[in-house]
């Protein structure tokens, strides 16, 4: 285990750097979040839905700390503290989060996005995306399903059941099995009308243009006592239906399927459900969805959607994409001189990384270079310089002079400044 440890570490860094990049894209600015909280700064929303996996320690004055187990809430505690007027705020974080189950603690890696603005549309598009894309940097065998919590509220709120039973569906709907309703006496005296609508119920999900017809024809197959959840429930769908529209325009609607049956376990998300699935793997890698009431509880009345996802889950089961560290040049000298200094320097300062190693043998060099993946080795010698393209597999001698003039002009413009 401890020989693996170093190698984990970097793969799981590269893996967030790549997370990070493609995030800055998207206008995303990255935050860094506390590894454990006061218990006196807890929300209110967090005392009337307590963890019971929280982890909670005292410290020598006796006051009582947590440790990190939703990122979330702690970015919305920074915007509640933000002296910033303006609404619209892009965030990215990486962070541990500690739980406490099967009475020993777990230590998992988060990394997750999180939009606060009035566009609602547009911040649940851009989510979606995100969570795609995110998945899509380590693996193409990728599935996210997208749920809605108030449509399926509304939904059940329009069916002929009583709470209790309403409590039961919910824990059956992620079965996407009806069969074990039917076994419960809680549903002894279900009519025949009543067990068609469960079964409709049940298959919403799959491909998003059969889910959207099938919700349509449930919708006309409920009995409405309130006419205003039949509206409802089509102006969701009308929305549901606008933003897969719109998500054909990215070209990710494969790897997407709607699933109305989600009910997330976090009790502050609202509209949009997300889970994120890759091959092999037994449980879902990302969790997302919108949140507006936790944001409307600390403060900041506006759309508020967002993912996290569990890295290390993520890295179980994908590899890192070995990718060319562009810009990157191994300078090789059989002993450090200030020739080699000042070139080291002077490439950093164009914006290359310059990485200055002292070496026995060429080969033991290059075998090094293409393990790090550098772009380019530059051996130095006492009259010429050769440079190596690990990438092109290209050789090239020449001295320091003609060296100079090649690396101005076939790298500077290359130069990530």
């Amino acid at each position: 285990m401890k020989s693996n440890l170093l190698i984990i570490n970097q793969n799981k860094y590269a893996m967030q750097a790549l997370l990070m990049k493609l995030y800055a894209k998207y206008g995303y600015r990255q935050v860094s979040i506390p590894a454990c909280e006061s218990l006196a700064s807890i929300s209110e929303l967090e005392k009337r839905y307590p963890s019971h996996t929280q982890v909670k320690f005292m410290d020598q004055s006796g006051e009582i700390f947590y440790l990190q187990n939703d990122p979330t809430v702690s970015v919305m505690k920074m915007l509640r503290l933000s002296s910033a007027s303006n609404i619209e705020q892009k965030i990215c974080y990486y962070a541990p989060t500690y739980k406490w189950g099967h009475r020993q603690l777990t230590e998992e890696t988060q990394i997750g996005v999180e939009t606060f603005g009035k566009d609602t549309l547009l911040h649940d598009l851009e989510i979606i995306v995100l969570a795609v894309k995110s998945l899509r940097l380590f693996t193409d065998k990728v599935m996210l399903d997208i749920g809605d919590v108030n449509f399926l509220e509304t939904l059940l709120e329009s069916m002929p059941f009583d709470s209790e039973q309403k409590q039961t569906l919910i824990k059956a709907l992620p079965s996407k099995n009806m069969m074990t309703l039917k076994e419960l006496t809680l549903f002894q005296n279900t009519t025949d009308e009543t067990w068609n609508l469960l079964k409709s119920l049940f298959k919403l999900f799959g491909p998003t243009e059969i889910v959207l017809e099938n919700a349509k024809q449930l919708i006309e197959q409920i009995t409405f006592e309130d006419q205003s959840l039949k509206s409802k429930l089509n102006t969701l769908l009308d929305q549901i239906t606008a933003r897969s529209i719109l998500l054909k325009s990215y070209e990710l609607l494969e790897y997407t399927q709607l699933d109305f049956t989600l009910k997330p376990e976090l009790k502050y998300y609202n509209g949009l459900v997300l889970k994120g699935f890759i091959k092999n793997c037994p449980s879902e890698v990302l969790n997302g969805g919108r949140y507006d009431q936790l944001s409307t509880e600390f403060g900041k009345a506006n759309c508020a959607a967002g993912f996290a996802l569990t890295l290390d889950l993520l890295m179980n089961y994908t590899e890192v994409k070995k990718m060319t560290r562009k810009n990157s040049l191994l300078l090789l000298e059989t002993e450090l001189t200030a020739k080699g200094i000042q070139y080291a320097e002077y490439y950093r300062q164009k914006g290359f990384e310059v990485n200055l190693r002292t070496y026995e043998t060429e080969k033991e060099a290059i075998d090094l270079a293409t393990k790090e993946h550098f772009e380019k080795v530059i051996v130095f010698g006492e009259v010429s310089a050769k440079v190596i393209d690990i990438r092109k597999d290209n050789v090239q001698k020449m001295p320091y002079a003609t060296f100079d003039q090649y690396l101005t002009v076939a790298d500077t413009n290359k130069s990530i400044h």
